[in-house]
């Protein structure tokens, strides 16, 4: 049985055809010749939204045609026209609203300052572009206020409580703007109190900033971004455009990239990405990919997408990156990949040659290992989760694997909440001083509003991204959480993915450094079998997450049915049922037929799994 979830599909934005026929190249010079005269009079300060958006068509035109200078020239005065309307936006859906309509306007940035022979100036860009809700949350919430007037320090702290509880109160309203139910405000009137919030925030930040300029600083420079490397693993941006590929490494110390550092991988385009995700027959309609196997489920659907993209990944994206890295003498690297490439399980296309980790950003690796060092020396404390009751498909082994994993922690650091006892009263309570969280239960990642995704508990009740970010949970001591349920490691992909709104960037924010989370709906018998086999790694070998993962996945893919002890596994539960489950019975009786049989080798078993945040 899956952990299973309840989505709504929705289509994936296509690519713009590229063509290079004759009458077209003449069309595209005639627009290019509109575009520039327009851009005589619209300017990013008089009307922005005007051109934002023609020096973005422009940009397309001159991208689409190798012309990398003009490109960049016109990609540039569409992102200042882009952050002078992000800057007016003030509740955090006009301010996503914003950052949708230039959707990949800072990878094609980067990518002509790649060809430009400048790649620092290009990953700045490309950090800029990234998780920029997240960022900003981040720097607010964790400035360093020492050295600070106690005058200032009292102001920034008042106004950022301030937006803080704005911020929730929006959320509240939902995605359309309607009336919460505790309050008669409209969504304007909360807009404009962000707004003006924002403005005194701004003000704070520049007094500030005369005494101590380092203060807040608004994005990150190369230096900077360099500096979150790990010795060992290299930060490794991907991106993905309309003209192929690229990845930027940067490893431990560096000051400028050369050329062993950016990774070409030009047979990997747009077009391909969409392809993989949706496939569509001659009349545009939907009838396969991974991205319906992703978000609907159901096992042969997903094994179809995972046996069509990964050749692929390996061959033309993940398998070159992976050797490069190799051959620079790295065995694992920390990836921000772009866009929807955040939807794929890159980590599965040469898992033999390197072990990935994710993040949203460097911004956000970088508050993720500050609060990793913070609560290093926490004795370890679990609060466990496992099958929430009532519900319409009880997890048969999801009690079991928080009982297989709750004896890698000390007797009085083991707090387990099962069936009936999983509420959201009692599972928050429970947070406080919780070092590791793990829930083993159902998923639900709404595709219309990522911020409603939410983990099912007892009675009904929910833990919702939106109470993560909403700040009134208790996560201090948290160094890990593991959430073994659907879906929950994906991001809002429809609208906009380089924003990474899903629950590890949530849990990032929230100050949780580590966070292990599943990209489809995953297998409940594997799914316990991985993560008991995770906790004994991580605890018990003392491997960092990511590591132990992917020693765990190895074992599994590779384990046969007698190591694993599958018939001994249904047979307790057929025994447990009063001999009433017959599945369980004919699963038993099978494993004990086929004992060497490796029953979760393909990738749909052990690939739905990825590591976020510090290692």
């Amino acid at each position: 049985m899956c952990r299973k979830t309840t989505i709504i599909s929705e289509r994936v934005g296509e690519e713009k055809p590229r063509s290079k026929a004759p009458i077209l190249w003449d069309r595209s010079q005639t627009a290019i010749a509109c575009y520039e005269q327009a851009l005589r009079f619209c300017t990013p300060e008089t009307t922005p939204d005007l051109c934002r958006m023609t020096a973005y068509n422009l940009g397309e035109l001159y991208f689409g045609e190798c012309q990398w200078n003009q490109a960049h020239t016109s990609y540039t005065k569409a992102v200042k026209a882009a952050e002078t309307r992000y800057q007016v936006a003030a509740a955090e859906v006009s301010r996503q609203a914003e950052l949708a309509e230039v959707g990949d306007l800072f990878s094609n940035l980067a990518f002509c300052l790649a060809r430009l022979g400048k790649p620092n100036e290009a990953i700045e860009r490309l950090e800029a572009g990234k998780a920029r809700g997240l960022a900003e949350a981040l720097a607010r919430d964790r400035a360093a206020l020492d050295g600070v007037k106690a005058e200032d320090r009292a102001a920034f702290e008042a106004v950022r409580s301030r937006i803080k509880s704005l911020e929730v109160e929006a959320r509240a309203m939902g995605p359309v703007g309607g009336l919460d139910r505790t309050t008669s405000r409209s969504f304007t009137e909360i807009s404009e109190d962000l707004r003006a919030a924002r403005h005194d925030l701004y003000a704070v930040i520049n007094r500030i900033r005369a005494y101590q300029s380092e203060f807040m600083p608004p994005g990150l420079d190369f230096e900077a971004i360099a500096a979150t490397v790990m010795p060992e693993c290299p930060l490794v941006y991907l991106i993905t455009t309309s003209q192929g590929s690229l990845a930027f490494l940067i490893p431990p110390g560096a000051k400028t990239l050369d050329t062993n550092h950016v990774v070409w991988l030009e047979e990997f385009r747009n077009d391909d990405l969409d392809g993989l995700l949706v496939q569509r027959n001659a009349e545009d309609e939907v009838i396969g990919g991974y991205l319906v196997g992703q978000v609907m489920g159901g096992y042969q659907r997903l094994q179809a997408g995972l046996d069509l993209i990964l050749p692929i990944l390996r061959d033309r994206l993940v398998g070159p990156l992976a050797a490069r890295l190799v051959e620079l003498g790295f065995r694992r690297a920390s990836l921000i990949p772009g866009g929807r490439l955040s939807l794929l399980p890159l980590h599965a296309a040469d898992s033999d040659a390197v072990t990935f980790t994710y993040t949203p950003s460097a911004r956000a690796l970088q508050a993720a290992r500050s609060a990793a060092r913070e609560r290093a020396e926490l004795a370890p404390v679990l609060l466990g989760i496992g099958n929430p009751l009532p519900s319409p498909q009880p997890l048969a082994f999801a009690r079991a694997e928080v009982e297989e994993i709750a004896p890698q922690f000390a007797p009085a650091a083991r707090h387990v909440l099962f069936e009936r006892h999983a509420t959201y009263a009692a599972v928050t309570e429970m947070f406080l001083g919780a070092t590791h969280l793990h829930f083993s239960c159902h998923g639900r990642f709404d595709v219309r509003e990522p911020l409603d995704s939410a983990l099912s508990l007892s009675d009904a009740d929910t833990l919702t991204l939106r109470d993560l970010l909403d700040g009134g949970l208790d996560l201090s001591a948290v160094r890990l959480a593991v959430l073994s349920a659907c879906q929950t490691g994906i991001v809002d992909f429809h609208k906009v993915p380089d924003e990474a709104i899903g629950f590890p960037a949530g849990l990032l924010q929230a100050g949780v450094p580590s966070v292990v989370s599943t990209l489809w709906p995953v297998n409940d018998v594997s799914t316990a079998i991985l993560m008991g086999r995770f906790y004994f790694e991580h605890q018990g070998n003392g491997l960092d997450p990511a590591s132990a993962l992917h020693r765990a996945q190895d074992w599994l893919r590779t384990a046969t049915a007698r190591e694993l002890g599958l018939a001994e596994k249904y047979q307790r539960v057929y025994l447990k049922s009063g001999r009433t489950d017959q599945d369980a019975y004919k699963r038993m009786r099978y494993y004990q037929t086929k004992p060497d049989e490796k029953p979760f080798e393909h990738t749909y078993y052990w690939a739905a799994f990825f590591s976020s945040g510090a290692w």
